[in-house]
């Protein structure tokens, strides 16, 4: 950054900036990252891909951090479409991965596996930071899911891709949580906390940690970081703060969930199966959203959110 400064070479001075930011995300120091992005920002060049990482970086600290800026998903959906026409991948998995991430924590769950089952079949390898990988394994449908693995058993394969180990390990830990093998998803989970934790990835850590059932050391590294979004998902305080508000009828962030998931048409067993948990529970919560709402039917439910996306 020195020598591209005292050269004045505005290009690699963003493109180092932003870089910079990137691993200021995997080491945990959200706050840096935000700062490294916007001083980025300031700074005029004319790289597209800068430019298209930025938007992601940006879409994706915005998500962790739950600071929503107005038209950041928009933004970051548009460039996903330039990025495929000009077949960039490298900032079709950024864009992806971080739209994924958002489109999940606004419990349109549908929506992001939309979106990385159209990008996923692109890709021969994905490098770092494997966003496209880890956001495939948790919302993928079942291909989706096993192509993110093959990818992701490709770069673990060399040597001290301790990264790349961690996250195949986590992508293991969630099948073998799916077909309910919970000793197995715990070992795996564990090797993933293991090998992030020698990276110094502190963020992918915490996911790991939570994954493994250690959840109050997770909470506290998440806290650590300024990931107000995550400490909320986990705690549940944004639901618990809404139903005060709102009164019992309002719909829980997994009942949200699901019923985006039945709209789009899924059936009970896939839902269980994106979401790890039972054709039972799937059951009870559909039941639930019903009541609350006051249809009875996946056709009224369908009916009625439309109603409500039109209005």
């Amino acid at each position: 950054m020195a020598v591209a400064a005292l050269t004045k070479i505005s290009r690699i001075s963003a493109w180092v900036t932003l870089n910079d930011a990137f691993c200021a995300v995997l080491l945990g120091d959200l706050h840096r990252a935000a700062d490294l992005l916007a001083r980025g920002a300031e700074i005029e060049h004319e790289v597209n891909v800068v430019h298209r990482w930025s938007v992601a970086l940006a879409l994706h600290l915005g998500t962790l951090r739950g600071h929503s800026a107005d038209g950041d998903l928009e933004r970051a959906r548009g460039e996903l479409d330039a990025s495929i026409d000009d077949v960039q991948l490298a900032s079709v998995s950024v864009l992806a991965g971080a739209i994924a991430y958002r489109l999940a924590a606004e419990h349109r769950i549908a929506e992001a596996g939309d979106v990385l089952a159209r990008v996923l079949p692109i890709f021969s390898e994905v490098e770092i930071p494997y966003w496209l990988l880890d956001a495939a394994s948790l919302h993928g449908d079942g291909a989706t899911r096993v192509r993110a693995r093959e990818l992701a058993m490709h770069v673990a394969s060399r040597a001290g891709a301790r990264p790349a180990q961690g996250v195949l390990a986590m992508i293991d830990a969630r099948e073998a949580l799916r077909r309910r093998r919970r000793e197995e998803s715990l070992a795996h989970a564990e090797t993933a906390a293991a090998a992030f934790r020698d990276a110094g990835w502190t963020l992918y850590e915490a996911y790991a940690l939570e994954l493994a059932g250690r959840v109050p050391e997770a909470l506290a590294l998440f806290r650590r970081m300024g990931a107000t979004a995550e400490v909320g998902r986990i705690t549940h305080v944004g639901d618990l703060d809404r139903s005060r508000r709102r009164g019992a009828s309002t719909l829980t962030g997994r009942e949200r969930e699901i019923a985006g998931l039945v709209v789009a048409g899924h059936p009970t067993r896939t839902i269980a199966d994106r979401l790890v948990i039972s054709e039972r529970t799937v059951e009870t919560h559909i039941a639930a959203i019903y009541r609350k709402l006051g249809v009875a039917s996946r056709r009224g439910l369908e009916t009625l959110l439309s109603g409500s996306a039109e209005s």
